[in-house]
């Protein structure tokens, strides 16, 4: 049985670097474009992502993306009605100048804290939200990996503060028509959104 050529105590679970033929445990590979890489090879493999020696990912289709943001917001909207279901029966309760200032903030910031809670948890642990789950799509980096946690940050606060303008909603979500169907919250962060079918 191979066991990891770091760790030769660990025999289980044993993954075979893409790019070597090395065995590693799990702790000592990563995954570039769906395939592990050992920490030996993942400067070379990433030269060669970047370089296009490597075959790239598809990037996701436009009505893909479309369709992944209107779930996720289907999402949102469900957890919200009931918060303003019971602001709707709490504003008994203040007058009417309270009633204003209480409406406004619950309306315009909870949607944006939670939706941008709700990206960047997801996307941190699987690189997908609900709807980019249901629409077979991911957010990568550049290379191919995972998202740093920095990067889900950059990606969901730029998009959501877009958001609270129209217009910077809008120019934001047009520029998935460009030749590489890269958004303003793409090139902030440096994400990708792909094809993922795995």
């Amino acid at each position: 049985m191979p066991a990891c050529r770091n760790h030769p105590e660990v025999v289980e679970h044993i993954v075979d670097c893409s790019r070597c033929g090395g065995a590693f445990c799990p702790d000592c590979v990563i995954t570039l474009q769906g395939r592990p890489v050992c920490a030996g090879c993942k400067g070379e493999q990433v030269k060669d992502i970047t370089s296009g020696a490597v075959e790239g990912l598809e990037p996701a289709g436009r009505g893909a993306r479309l369709g992944a943001a209107i779930i996720d917001t289907l999402l949102l909207m469900a957890v919200l009605i009931p918060v303003y279901m019971a602001m709707g029966i709490g504003s008994a309760f203040f007058d009417k100048e309270q009633q204003t200032t209480w409406f406004h903030v619950i309306t315009n910031v909870l949607p944006l804290i939670l939706y941008t809670f709700y990206e960047v948890e997801l996307l941190k642990r699987r690189g997908q939200t609900v709807g980019k789950m249901a629409l077979k799509i991911a957010v990568l980096d550049p290379a191919g990996a995972p998202l740093a946690t920095a990067a889900c940050w950059k990606r969901a606060l730029t998009r959501n503060l877009l958001s609270i303008t129209q217009i910077g909603g809008l120019i934001d979500a047009l520029m998935v028509f460009t030749k590489d169907r890269l958004t303003i919250h793409d090139r902030v962060a440096k994400t990708q959104v792909v094809v993922w079918k795995r």
